[in-house]
């Protein structure tokens, strides 16, 4: 079964960019931000780019299914 593994995916985007995937004013405006925004990931390379919208995508059924799927 798939579980949501979000927050590793922040930090994955973290660790990549050293930058965090969504900015705002307020926790408010931030959360909002994880919950209706693509992240930024302009400053990331390929291949990282394309993963890093896909492990944080909003539809979970888009994002891997495991890490194994993620690696192939």
């Amino acid at each position: 079964m798939f579980q949501c593994r979000f927050k590793e995916e922040n930090i994955a985007h973290i660790h990549v960019s050293s930058r965090v995937p969504f900015h705002g004013q307020s926790p408010g405006e931030i959360l909002m931000k994880h919950l209706t925004a693509a992240p930024d990931v302009n400053v990331l390379p390929e291949p990282f780019r394309s993963l890093i919208l896909r492990l944080l995508a909003k539809d979970p059924a888009e994002r891997y299914a495991a890490a194994a799927a993620m690696l192939a």
